[in-house]
């Protein structure tokens, strides 16, 4: 299973998904992060500068993973992922290392609330 978190640091989930700058991938088997790689996001768009084509680059740099656990993002983004088969766990939580930990353990909860603006 393939997760995917956006990151401005690399070790912290970033707050809000269109702040990123990477997507860091976890390969994860039988419960064990197995591989980690960082794919640099620096070529998207900003805001003002096509925004709203933010999902659709961004679903294709995701299209190959199984999870996206993220800290908020919009609800276009949302269904970009959802429509390339990829699930959405939104949460509070802000270490990388914590949240795999927890959706690995069955205990990390999904925050719908944290999906905002179309």
């Amino acid at each position: 299973m393939q997760l995917v978190f956006p990151s401005c640091d690399d070790v912290t989930i970033a707050e809000h998904f269109g702040a990123m700058n990477a997507l860091i991938m976890i390969d994860v088997k039988d419960g064990v992060e197995v591989a980690r790689e960082r794919r640099d996001m620096s070529e998207m768009p900003a805001c003002g500068e096509g925004h709203h084509d933010k999902p659709v680059f961004v679903a294709e740099a995701i299209k190959d993973c199984d999870v996206l656990i993220a800290g908020g993002m919009g609800a276009p983004m949302v269904e970009r992922a959802g429509a390339v088969g990829v699930e959405v766990v939104l949460t509070e939580v802000r270490s990388i290392d914590e949240a795999l930990g927890m959706y690995v353990a069955g205990t990390l909860v999904h925050e719908a609330g944290r999906a905002h603006h179309n």
